[in-house]
């Protein structure tokens, strides 16, 4: 039993991202999601295999032939692992509903933010009720540690976006944006402080390493040639995992 559950907790967190994938791809082309999943690349669709987990990863576009992307197997196998970390560190059945919940925002975010750029507000908000409500439910000490981390995120991240648009002037060329900070007090609201700051930590560090491998192979200077928001969440679901 005690090998059973991360097993299975595992496998939710597979078929939740595919899920989230292939309906991250539908409202990052603006459409909804149809049982046969339209393809960003040409006006073709894919079979509805693509919505299973791995298996649908091989799916190909019945007009261009292309996959859904290669970066599926990097985002189930890894929301896969951070399920299974999760169900083996955690033994509070409240918080790995949370750690759950938690994974869904932050799942569309990181994918809609990196593939256009655009941060979609009402799954931000989604975001953050879910942190807030869910600490509220652990009483109010845990609320009000919940709104900290909240405020603690709109300051840090706001005041950086601040400093970088005055160190750079065009506006265009600062690596954080209004979205960013949105993304930052989200997570702080489900991290809770002072967890926050370390998860904060944690998403600035693979931010940082992870711009500058993209930029390396796209060989461009452009600062805002990578969104800084989906690093951010991609930190927090592991670190999540981790720490609750």
């Amino acid at each position: 039993m005690a090998i059973a559950g991360p097993i299975i907790f595992a496998l939710l967190g597979l078929v939740l991202a595919a899920l989230i994938w292939v309906v991250s791809r539908s409202l990052a082309s603006e459409e909804l999601p149809a049982p046969q999943p339209g393809c960003p690349y040409c006006p073709g669709s894919f079979p509805a295999l693509a919505w299973l987990p791995l298996v649908g990863i091989t799916a190909r576009c019945t007009n261009c032939r292309r996959t859904t992307g290669q970066g599926r197997w990097v985002f189930e196998l890894g929301m896969a692992a951070s399920f299974a970390i999760a169900a083996v560190r955690i033994e509070s059945a409240l918080t790995l509903i949370e750690f759950a919940l938690f994974t869904i925002p932050l799942g569309f975010i990181l994918l809609i933010d990196f593939w256009t750029g655009t941060v979609f507000r009402n799954l931000v908000f989604l975001g953050i009720l879910l942190g807030l409500g869910l600490a509220a439910v652990r009483g109010v000490d845990t609320l009000v540690e919940s709104a900290q981390g909240m405020l603690a995120g709109f300051i840090i991240f706001g005041a950086g976006m601040l400093l970088f648009r005055k160190v750079l002037p065009a506006v265009q060329l600062a690596p954080l944006g209004g979205g960013d900070v949105l993304i930052a007090g989200m997570i702080g609201a489900m991290a809770r402080w002072p967890g926050t700051l370390f998860t904060f930590f944690a998403g600035v560090v693979l931010a940082v390493l992870g711009i500058a491998i993209v930029l390396f192979i796209q060989r461009t200077d452009r600062a805002d040639a990578v969104p800084f928001g989906p690093f951010l969440c991609a930190a927090a679901i592991p670190i999540f995992a981790l720490t609750f």
